[in-house]
């Protein structure tokens, strides 16, 4: 058995054993800290072969699984290698090799003739939800391509951390505060880092903090923060404009994540936040107290970020979708309640199903509050996670 052929059944049985349950890269990591007999060569080999299968979702999904990783190699590669040419050579559709650095329409035609069975659409699970922005052919194919690593920079850092990625080699583009590097960039082991100067942080995800409306003199509730990037991004306006008297509370049903954010907050100098435990969809808070900004970055399928964890392609189960549409209704409605009059709560989703966003907007009380703007930040053109951030005043 040559080389080749074991790295192939070794990729087929990682992917026919993972069921979703975690995400692929923990389940991966776990698979190699148990078989320390690949070397870095035959991981990185594997790591490739399995997001290349997963990145054409169900395109493929009759085919058998070396003719699917062979037609998802041939629409995400614009070239081969060694180990390419031998999946290519144990496939049916080996005659396709010599035109996989053709455009993706064109390859997609050639592909088609081939097989007329194949549909673009059967890429991304639950097409037909997806919002009308996004049923395009430049959306799907934005899924053959691993995204680039964002990094947001912090006030007063910026020449600081071009420096250190420049002596690090580390190509870079930089514009407003983000700098985008090369997919699979690591830049966490920068001294730049270790000192504050950025955050890793997907561009889109950046770009709607730039669309809150932020004044001294606020309180503002984080009511999903999770890790705490879009507080992170807010505290470093209110420095960057010198704010002394805005106070934020973050809060979140996981009791370690608010542990560490609290770290994160505490190093960036800033003071007046709290963050305690809260489930946003049934809590209140007490006394009535009652907030000028609220963000709620709702738990969701998170599809606009597919592109970087496309094993959800394959492995997202459908009937969870009206299950997270509810479930962001209620925390929406909840959280509401806890505006002061004329206050402002943006909701926010990294989901491209209208369920998820439209569809949650819709059902507000128009008597009682107004849909200032709603709108999709797309990243799918630059290498970037698609967001849906609507904000809602009070009456």
């Amino acid at each position: 058995m040559s080389r080749f052929t074991s790295q192939l059944q070794r990729i087929q049985s990682i992917i026919e054993s993972y069921t979703g349950e975690t995400p692929f890269q923990h389940y991966l990591k776990n698979y190699f800290t148990k078989n320390k007999n690949a070397g870095s060569r035959d991981r990185k080999i594997i790591r490739n072969a399995c997001y290349t299968f997963f990145r054409t979702g169900n395109m493929f999904k009759h085919f058998l699984f070396t003719e699917k990783l062979a037609c998802s190699y041939y629409l995400c590669s614009d070239a081969t290698d060694e180990f390419i040419q031998s999946v290519f050579d144990a496939s049916l559709v080996q005659p396709l090799q010599n035109s996989i650095n053709k455009s993706l329409i064109e390859k997609l035609q050639l592909l088609k003739k081939q097989y007329p069975e194949i549909d673009l659409k059967d890429l991304f699970p639950c097409y037909n939800n997806l919002s009308e922005n996004f049923k395009n052919e430049s959306f799907l194919f934005s899924h053959f391509n691993q995204p680039n690593v964002w990094l947001r920079v912090n006030n007063g850092f910026i020449d600081f951390v071009k420096q250190d990625l420049t002596n690090n080699k580390i190509p870079f583009e930089f514009e407003n505060n983000i700098i985008k590097l090369q997919p699979a960039s690591n830049a966490t082991d920068l001294d730049s880092f270790a000192k504050g100067g950025f955050e890793v942080m997907d561009k889109s995800s950046f770009a709607t903090t730039q669309l809150f409306e932020v004044k001294d003199n606020e309180t503002w509730w984080d009511a999903c923060c999770g890790a705490g990037g879009k507080t992170l991004a807010l505290i470093d306006t209110l420095q960057s404009k010198e704010y002394k008297n805005v106070s934020i509370a973050c809060t979140d049903i996981r009791i370690p994540i608010l542990k560490n954010l609290k770290e994160r907050i505490l190093k960036t100098g800033f003071t007046k936040f709290k963050n305690q435990p809260m489930n946003a969809a049934e809590d209140q808070w007490p006394d009535g107290v009652l907030f000028n900004k609220i963000i709620v970055d709702a738990p969701c399928s998170g599809s606009g970020t597919w592109g970087r964890n496309p094993e959800n392609l394959l492995q997202f189960d459908s009937l969870l979708l009206p299950v997270f549409s509810q479930k962001q209704s209620d925390i929406l409605n909840n959280c509401l309640q806890c505006l002061k009059k004329n206050g402002v709560l943006y909701y926010i989703t990294c989901s491209v199903f209208a369920d998820e966003n439209e569809g949650v907007i819709n059902k507000i009380d128009k008597e009682k509050y107004s849909v200032l703007f709603s709108k999709y930040i797309s990243g799918s053109d630059d290498g970037a996670d698609t967001l849906y951030i609507s904000a809602i005043k009070k009456a």
